[in-house]
């Protein structure tokens, strides 16, 4: 059926090429072994193929099942899940060295390039949707907005993320600043049983003046039929910088970002940010040299980091120039950890291999 469906979708829509997601965990694997042999058939010998661009890798993926207390993906692959293949329609792209090093003990002859994640371009100032967002919202001018970009997920540990905002709160309170809010990116329904969790941790916490739950962020910036507007990525974070706010990235377990591109996407942003240690975060914002708060993953040292944040934040209100001059130097070591050239010169040479399958126009109109 899942063959079928993909070799029609392929004949149907004639791709050049096919990019799909994280084909490398065991996870739907009936679907992923119909895409390959789909793929095998349309591309063998042919232009285009398939491009397998993962961010989650087994071992790197320390999602835990609770219903039976053990992790949801082996540390390898088991014997089921298709691996990609060494050919010449197949391209395998990683995020990380450190997942390029997990992939090396992988039983295929294929070997990932590393490209690193993509992170957006943040416009300068607000607009009129900025405002009307705002007031949607309730959220006081006056007050910094603190996102957090991601899904209601419990190994992204939004309940750590409450509970450094509620300290954060505690502190501003007891210096006479003004609170933070915090924009929780993800939609509660995604996990109903966490989602009601946090809402009760939120109640218990006593800030839900001071949370909102987006309910999911869109692709790009809409106005829906009641006139609301709903904010992307790029929106919400020229949001955050406008009321001198912040980025908080707290993964509850070590084990599970590859990347985690909390920090990432407050730097592009210059405005800071507050992350926990999880593993893969000293190798690539670490050794970059950039400046971020932090405390541990089980919530060890998240008082003391609270009270550094807030001094950040009071730093970046009334523009402290060794503060901006930080952030300018982490927004410097982004464009050089996530760079665009690898990218270009990936969708180029996918492109130059097209033009040199394609016979010459003379041929193809004869």
């Amino acid at each position: 059926m899942y063959f079928d469906h993909f070799a029609t979708w392929l004949e149907r829509h004639d791709p050049d090429w096919v990019f799909a997601v994280n084909l490398t965990l065991p996870h739907a694997v009936s679907v992923t072994s119909a895409l390959y042999m789909a793929a095998e058939r349309r591309y063998r010998g042919r232009r285009g193929g398939l491009v397998i661009w993962d961010h989650d890798l087994c071992g790197s993926n320390g999602r835990w099942d609770i219903a039976i207390d053990r992790r949801f993906y082996p540390s390898v692959p088991n014997d089921v899940t298709p691996l990609p293949a060494e050919a010449a329609h197949v391209n395998w792209i990683v995020v990380s060295k450190g997942l390029a090093r997990e992939a090396e003990s992988y039983d295929t002859a294929s070997r990932p390039k590393v490209i690193a994640n993509l992170l957006p371009v943040i416009p300068p100032g607000i607009d009129d949707r900025h405002h009307e967002f705002a007031r949607q919202l309730e959220l006081s001018p006056e007050r910094p907005i603190l996102l957090s970009p991601v899904r209601i997920y419990r190994v992204k540990g939004v309940n750590q993320s409450l509970r450094f905002h509620a300290e954060v709160v505690a502190e501003c309170l007891r210096r006479s600043l003004p609170p933070p809010y915090l924009l929780v990116f993800g939609d509660l329904d995604e996990d109903p049983d966490y989602g009601d969790e946090l809402v009760a941790l939120r109640d218990e916490l006593a800030t839900e003046k001071y949370v909102r739950f987006l309910g999911g962020v869109p692709l790009e910036s809409v106005r829906e039929a009641d006139g609301n507007w709903r904010l992307d990525e790029v929106d919400l974070l020229r949001l955050a910088r406008a009321t001198h706010g912040g980025v908080v990235f707290t993964p509850s377990v070590s084990d599970f970002e590859t990347v985690g591109l909390g920090a990432g996407l407050a730097a592009a942003a210059e405005i800071p940010a507050v992350s926990t240690r999880y593993n893969a975060f000293d190798e690539v914002y670490g050794a970059a040299g950039l400046s971020c708060t932090t405390f541990e993953t089980d919530g060890t040292g998240m008082t003391e980091a609270a009270v550094e944040f807030v001094d950040v934040l009071a730093g970046f209100a009334r523009r402290d120039a060794e503060l901006i001059a930080g952030l300018k130097r982490n927004r410097q070591a982004v464009e050089s950890l996530f760079p665009t050239d690898p990218w270009r010169t990936l969708l180029g040479s996918l492109n130059d291999g097209i033009a040199r399958s394609d016979p010459p126009v003379e041929e193809r109109t004869m």
